[in-house]
């Protein structure tokens, strides 16, 4: 008889949270780190409800999901802006 063990604190996905709202911008913890996104550079969550802010998912680690919202932003936005010219204006 043989068993498999499963690591400890090993996930098959990855984890972000949102952890503040404000009336100007959100701020996600995703990988350990913070990321601040201000309404006026991510003008689609200003019309969100709260709930639909806060039901964020992280289908990937370098991704970010809120599927209340139809909105995915990719974390190497925030590390690389210049990879990423197009932006929506409001």
């Amino acid at each position: 008889m043989s068993t498999k063990s499963v690591k400890h604190g090993s996930s098959s996905s990855a984890s972000a949270e949102v952890v503040s709202v404000s009336r100007t911008a959100i701020i996600v913890m995703a990988n350990g780190r913070q990321y601040f996104m201000s309404f006026a550079e991510f003008p689609w969550f200003k019309k969100g409800t709260l709930d639909a802010i806060y039901n964020l998912e992280q289908p990937a680690a370098h991704a970010l999901h809120w599927p209340d919202l139809d909105i995915d932003i990719d974390l190497d936005y925030f590390d690389h802006p210049e990879k990423y010219p197009l932006k929506m204006h409001s």
